[in-house]
Formats: C-alpha cells, structure tokens, sequence
C-alpha cells in the first residue's frame, strides 16, 4: 500500500478515510464495530472515512489493528497520513473573517490540479 503525499489537510482526511473504509469492508467489520474498538459511534467511524472530522493517531493505529494491517510497511504511511492530516491548512490564521463553511472549500481548491 503506497500513498502520494495528498494536497491540504482536507483532502489528507478524505484520502485518510477512503483508505481506512476500504480495508474494514474488504475485512468485513462493520462501523459499529469498528467503533467499539476506538470506543466511538457508528456515526463517529463514518464521518472519519467521509474525512469529515479529524483523526487521532492512536485511533488510526487501534483501527488498522483490528482491520488486522501489522505490517509497518503498510501501517506507516497510513499513520503518517494521519499526523499530516491534522496539520493546519494556511487559511487558519484567517478564521475570524472566514465563515466555517468555506473552509473545506479552500481545502479542495488548494488540492486541485489544472
């Protein structure tokens, strides 16, 4: 499993959680257990692989260990996308004159390739 470096922090958690659904359904776990094992919800596991809230790394690791992913060669770069998805994009120093809404938008448009 090979990830290329993503564009912003947005587009790391979309990417994050593509990946982190598409292991846990070839293993066949299902969210709700899936959520048991980082003691979240159904509903928390599925807006981590919508890339709609952030990760914790140590979530990361408990999921790919229960999606049964030991091999450091395949784990590291998920971890590492983790780390790298929770950094802050340019645009948070202007989040006093940004509307909330806007800001996934500014996460997509600095990924976007011409």
């Amino acid at each position: 499993m090979t990830l290329q470096r993503a564009g912003g922090p947005i587009v790391r958690r979309v990417v994050l959680g593509t990946q982190l659904r598409r292991i846990r359904e070839a293993k066949g776990i299902s969210r709700v257990d899936a959520g048991y094992s980082i003691r979240a919800s159904e509903s928390k596991i599925s807006r981590l692989e919508l890339g709609r809230v952030s990760f914790k790394e140590r979530d990361v690791a408990d999921l790919l260990t229960l999606y049964g992913v030991t091999d450091e060669r395949d784990r590291s770069p998920l971890l590492e996308l983790a780390r790298q998805a929770n950094e802050p994009g340019w645009w948070q120093g202007f989040t006093d004159v940004m509307p909330g809404w806007f800001q996934p938008y500014l996460g997509l448009e600095e990924a976007a390739i011409l």
